[in-house]
């Protein structure tokens, strides 16, 4: 250890630092255009109805959760809830009159 040169060692793990810092950033990087590029390319009906099948297989209820995920529907939800809600602040206005 003495033999070992301090600058040098200290050179050699910056060095290595840095070269694991690019690879990380370059691997987060592969990783999320893998993901947009699957993303993308697999239907949505497909995932749909595999997600249905596990949660049958496990005795889970997501339907709800997977209409959220369809923006069409989660805005005729929110659409709806909503005309609730205003019924509801009616009837209590009538009530208070």
């Amino acid at each position: 250890m003495s033999s070992m040169d301090l600058e040098k060692v200290e050179q050699i793990m910056g060095k290595f630092e840095k070269q694991f810092e690019d690879m990380d950033v370059r691997t987060s990087t592969l990783e999320n255009s893998m993901s947009s590029a699957t993303t993308l390319s697999t239907p949505q009906d497909q995932v749909e109805s595999l997600m249905k099948q596990i949660a049958e297989e496990n005795d889970l209820d997501i339907t709800e959760q997977l209409t959220d995920l369809n923006p069409t529907t989660a805005s005729i939800r929110e659409d709806t809830e909503k005309k609730k809600e205003d019924d509801l602040s009616r009837r209590l206005q009538a009530l208070r009159h």
